[in-house]
């Protein structure tokens, strides 16, 4: 009892002196309303059950900002904000000093970049050429133009071949039944190690009316197979390095980015190519793979009025890895025209209709189709 009393007694003594400043802190709610209407067909390549698909969707929107508040202290800040399906999107507090600033807590990293404005899915092209990892919790310097963010590990390794028993099984055209044999050139099984922080570094600046942003990341893990003699460790080292751009003219507007990665997938980077994209282990069995990828959106806009703007995206990301020596590429391509209309006062209508073209993928010279999707619908938003 007398440790309950300690603990309520320094609780309330930590709420008495926090009150004061929770009081002078200004408070900024606010929030955004989203339902995604679409029409989808894809083809059978692309499709799940190997035939063409068709579906229709009129759903809330998972990027919506269900409640989201904007907070500031004297030279602290902070900011939350929780998605449409109460999903937690940012958290974070910022320390102002002098020239810089310290950020600590869960938001975009300094390697994202969105210079679209695509709506299906409410995507911004995050999937089909912009730089993007996540929303990720992280620690932040900002100095003028320049990030520098340790941010949480991505702990994505390889895959290692499985040690197995022999086992009997039924020969799917004989039907005979027949032993498989043991497999005992692998491991028993595997996990993961991450011992430092992802680190990423953007500067951004202004050459005229042209705005560009640099920036660029590392991530390294270890995947650690395991017997019951022995242990063995396939380091994976994966980087970023690109650039974004944004180039205003009139009511006219180019926007776009270009980045390059090593072993993307195991970097966290959401824009992938259907294969070639993660580090394999080599037919050898005694060290790493990298893959290699490189993407780029560019997206044309022009404002007609107040009310109305029209937005062309074109997006390519590409992957190529080796596998067991056997080279495997793919690529992807995408577009979209976008057209938001501002019908009144934080009321946004967004039509859309776009197509992917998930491409071939390239095996050993012998190419196998992805299929395609098409799609038409629009976004509504109310911002509150």
């Amino acid at each position: 009892m007398r440790k309950l009393l300690i603990v309520l007694a320094a609780f309330a003594f930590v709420v008495a002196y926090t009150l004061p400043a929770m009081a002078a802190s200004e408070w900024s709610f606010y929030g955004q309303a989203r339902v995604l209407t679409f029409q989808t067909n894809v083809s059978k390549e692309a499709s799940a059950s190997g035939f063409d698909d068709e579906d229709f969707t009129h759903d809330l929107s998972g990027s919506a900002r269900t409640l989201g508040a904007n907070v500031k202290a004297g030279d602290i800040s902070g900011k939350f904000e929780a998605g449409g399906t109460l999903n937690l999107r940012l958290a974070h507090a910022t320390w102002k000093f002098g020239a810089g600033a310290l950020r600590v807590g869960q938001d975009y990293t300094p390697g994202d970049y969105f210079p679209s404005g695509m709506v299906y899915g409410d995507n911004s092209m995050v999937s089909y050429g912009a730089s993007y990892t996540g929303r990720i919790p992280q620690v932040k310097l900002l100095l003028g133009g320049l990030q520098v963010a340790l941010i949480k590990p991505s702990s994505t390794g390889v895959t290692l071949a499985a040690n197995s028993a022999a086992v009997w099984e039924i020969n799917q055209t004989t039907g005979a039944v027949e032993l498989t044999p043991a497999v005992t050139t692998g491991f028993d099984g595997q996990e993961t190690d991450t011992s430092i922080p992802k680190i990423e570094v953007a500067y951004s600046l202004k050459l005229g009316p042209v705005a560009l942003k640099f920036f660029g990341g590392m991530n390294t893990s270890d995947t650690v197979g395991y017997t019951a003699t022995t242990e063995t460790t396939f380091t994976v080292d994966s980087t970023l390095l690109g650039v974004g751009f944004s180039i205003p003219v009139a009511a006219l507007y180019i926007k776009g980015n270009v980045w390059m990665s090593q072993n993307p997938a195991n970097y966290g980077m959401v824009t992938l190519a259907s294969a070639g994209n993660a580090a394999t282990v080599n037919a050898a069995g005694t060290g790493v793979e990298d893959a290699e990828s490189m993407a780029y959106a560019l997206v044309v806009g022009y404002k007609i009025s107040d009310m109305i703007t029209i937005e062309g995206s074109y997006g390519y990301v590409d992957g190529e890895v080796s596998v067991g020596g056997v080279k495997t590429e793919a690529e992807k391509t995408f577009y979209c025209i976008t057209a938001p209309i501002t019908v009144a006062k934080n009321v946004i209508l967004t039509p859309e209709i776009g197509s992917v073209d998930y491409g071939d993928t390239t095996v050993g010279g012998a190419k196998t189709k992805n299929g395609d999707m098409d799609y038409v619908g629009l976004r509504w938003r109310i911002n509150f």
